[in-house]
């Protein structure tokens, strides 16, 4: 996976170099709707002027609140790069990413719990595909746990134990060699300077943006 993504960037700087399109590979951070200032890898800054802009600064996977990353508590990103299978695991977050390293995982011999805190797994989708997935997780072998919310996840011990509660009220301990978080993003809204420019964020911290990707100042779209 690491090949293929490094392929792609190489490919992606090509095709920028190829269309005269200028890189500055830094920080920016926007000193007014027009203007950016990037902090240089060498720690020099350079200022850059602009008529539009796009916004691409992508998303952090959210965490449980209370909780940390480490070696045995894990995003997808952390997992992907694994070199070494967990013989269990608990997905906290059965969402796409969750619900496909489940399958991905249990097809690798790994004992998989799905532990979600909404009434079914995929609750983007239609209940009925949602159902469906849930029916034949379980026929593979796959713990699914819906109405369920994670309390706890602690490491003190050799293995991680994640305390949860069902819909009954009633709580119980879950023991595996890892955790995976997949309880979705959080778009990377700090540290740019958009309130230089009064581009609007969303209550859910989003940037708010039209059916045209366009934000609250008519030159910047995200």
């Amino acid at each position: 996976s690491r090949r293929v993504a490094d392929g792609r960037v190489k490919g992606v700087h090509f095709l920028m170099k190829k269309n005269a399109i200028t890189e500055i590979d830094g920080r920016g951070t926007f000193l007014d709707a027009h203007t950016l200032r990037v902090a240089l890898a060498d720690g020099t800054t350079k200022t850059v002027g602009f008529d539009d802009c796009i916004i691409a600064t992508g998303a952090t996977p959210k965490l449980l609140p209370g909780t940390r990353l480490s070696d045995r508590v894990v995003t997808y990103e952390e997992q992907i790069l694994a070199e070494e299978l967990p013989r269990s695991i608990v997905i906290a977050g059965a969402g796409a990413i969750g619900i496909e390293f489940a399958y991905v995982l249990h097809n690798y011999g790994v004992k998989v719990t799905v532990v979600e805190f909404l009434d079914r797994v995929a609750p983007l989708e239609d209940a009925d595909v949602s159902a469906e997935l849930a029916k034949q997780y379980r026929k593979l072998g796959i713990d699914v746990l819906t109405s369920t919310r994670v309390e706890s996840i602690d490491e003190s011990g050799p293995q991680v134990r994640v305390t949860v509660t069902g819909k009954d009220g009633a709580q119980k301990v879950l023991e595996a060699d890892k955790v995976l978080q997949a309880i979705g993003f959080a778009p990377n809204v700090t540290g740019y300077g958009l309130e230089a420019t009064g581009v609007r964020v969303t209550e859910r911290g989003a940037i708010d943006v039209d059916g045209r990707c366009r934000t609250s100042v008519s030159h910047i779209y995200a």
